[in-house]
């Protein structure tokens, strides 16, 4: 679980900071060297996330896509000083469902959906990676 959440947060702070550092380099004319930097960061995205140890690719970019929806509004928060507004709402539901592709919302034996939220198993969406305790 801790691993899980630490390979995502890198993988996206690689991804974010990468493109980041391109953006200052095309946009607002800075150093070709963010610009280098920016694309090792996004090399460095790609690497990282090929340590999750979910079996298929199509899940982990899934819910990858949740952490970097939250991670660009912190960043934007932080970064470019940019007030999260009212579409906060439907950003935070994207995560929701991309955190259930990661971890599946059928269950194979019964063909049912499983129950997400139980007394004894509880998600917990932190940082847009679903964690089930």
């Amino acid at each position: 679980m801790l691993v899980t959440t630490v390979i995502f947060l890198m993988a996206g702070l690689a991804e974010i900071g990468g493109g980041y550092l391109i953006w200052l380099w095309l946009r607002e004319g800075k150093s070709i060297y963010l610009g280098l930097a920016g694309g090792f960061g996004l090399v460095l995205y790609g690497i990282i996330a090929t340590f999750q140890t979910f079996p298929t690719f199509g899940r982990v970019y899934a819910a990858y896509g949740g952490v970097f929806i939250v991670l660009s509004v912190l960043w934007g928060w932080g970064i470019d000083k940019k007030t999260p507004d009212l579409m906060i709402g439907l950003e935070l539901q994207s995560v929701w469902s991309e955190c259930q592709s990661l971890y599946g919302v059928l269950d194979t034996k019964k063909r049912a959906l499983c129950p997400l939220i139980s007394f004894t198993r509880i998600p917990i969406c932190c940082l847009g990676v679903l964690l089930i305790s």
